[in-house]
């Protein structure tokens, strides 16, 4: 396969090692790897995938191609990052005027809004018989929020880094962990005062 001659740091890959640097965006690196080299199986695709994501030329391609995904989605991690915060720092009193009434719902801030996930009303008589609409706002869960920011900004790495430690410590495998059990590893290092 012959080499591409670009400025987009592609100059020194060849046409699969390309493939991989856009697949890799897309899907998990051993994912990626097997469909830029379909003859791979899955443990040389989860070793040879290792390796190649070390290489700087292959970082150098895909930070090009991160950017440029950026630019042409307009997603990035600070937009990101924004969305979650209007989620996690919003407070139900900014809804309310009182205990009972609610502010207007053209008098909240977008990112009053953004925080919103429901929206319930109702309507009954009251005991004059005039009607009564109640409403019912429900936001996004704040905790939710607080925990991805906190993954994005890497404030749970030091946690991280000792279950990684541990991994090596003890030689275990961690390739075959789902996200869910590692965090479950996590966890239980930390209760067990391990961590």
């Amino acid at each position: 396969m012959g080499q591409k001659k670009k400025n987009d740091g592609s100059e020194d890959l060849t046409e699969q090692q390309d493939l991989f640097c856009m697949y890799v965006l897309l899907m998990s690196r051993v994912k990626a790897y097997m469909k830029a080299y379909p003859d791979s199986s899955y443990n040389a695709a989860s070793v040879s995938a290792y390796h190649l994501l070390r290489r700087p030329n292959i970082k150098k391609r895909l930070d090009y191609l991160k950017k440029d995904l950026e630019n042409i989605t307009g997603v990035s991690k600070a937009r990101n990052l924004a969305e979650l915060a209007k989620v996690a720092y919003s407070n139900m009193e900014d809804y309310h005027n009182t205990w009972i009434s609610l502010n207007k719902f053209e008098t909240l801030t977008s990112d009053q809004k953004a925080a919103i996930a429901r929206t319930e009303t109702k309507t009954s008589l009251d005991l004059n018989g005039d009607p009564t609409t109640y409403v019912k706002i429900e936001l996004h869960p704040k905790l939710n929020a607080l925990n991805q920011i906190n993954d994005m900004m890497g404030y749970k790495a030091a946690e991280q880094k000792e279950v990684y430690q541990r991994s090596l410590n003890e030689n275990i495998d961690l390739s075959n962990y789902t996200y869910e059990q590692l965090k479950e590893l996590t966890r239980t290092d930390t209760e067990s005062g391990e961590a």
